[in-house]
């Protein structure tokens, strides 16, 4: 008699499992397919995948789109850029230059890579090391430009050859989503900063 109800109790609860196993299959089928719905329909699903927000602060603005970075996106970028340029040692100088050299606008990369081959020849001959601290911003959203303001650093050896303040314009272009340096220019002593032209 025991044997018969366990049986019977065993076959319920199979029975019941087997049920819970099959509802679960439907509502994930429904959930994709709803999914799926949402991702071919939605225009407001395609316009959000075209713009990028920093996962660094997800609730700021640094965003950038197809041929365009925001404000904040652009001074965020350039606070890497000072900081791979101007800040260095001998012993940091060509990774620096390195990394600054994948940032680079294609047109522009092998000028960038002759510039970094002589820069680390004189850092490293003369033992140069390098420090900038910004203390302002400029930023030009029309021209994608950043103009940071601030006192260089510079020592050979222990001995400081450098102790002044320097502007210097970073100057990027957008294509594809995709943020690239176009310049690096010093524009120290300039009124008129984000109207020097490279040469």
């Amino acid at each position: 008699m025991i044997k018969e109800v366990e049986t019977k109790e065993i076959g319920v609860l199979t029975q019941t499992l087997k049920r819970e196993k099959g509802i679960r299959h439907i509502l994930i089928l429904v959930i994709f397919a709803m999914l799926f719905v949402m991702i071919t329909t939605s225009s407001d699903v395609h316009i959000e995948l075209k713009t990028f927000a920093s996962p660094l602060e997800a609730d700021g603005n640094y965003k950038i789109s197809k041929d365009k970075a925001s404000a904040d996106y652009l001074k965020k970028t350039a606070k890497e850029i000072y900081q791979l340029s101007l800040v260095f040692s001998p012993l940091t100088v060509e990774d620096n230059y390195s990394a600054l050299l994948l940032e680079m606008a294609p047109e522009n990369y092998s000028v960038a890579k002759s510039f970094k081959l002589r820069q680390v020849e004189k850092v490293n001959k003369n033992n140069l090391s390098s420090v900038f601290y910004p203390n302002e911003y400029q930023i030009n959203e029309g021209k994608q430009s950043v103009v940071i303001i601030g006192t260089l650093k510079t020592f050979s050896g222990d001995r400081p050859i450098i102790d002044e303040v320097r502007s210097y314009r970073i100057d990027f272009a957008v294509r594809n989503y995709r943020i690239h340096l176009l310049n690096f220019i010093d524009v120290t002593g300039s009124r008129e900063p984000f109207d020097i032209a490279f040469e």
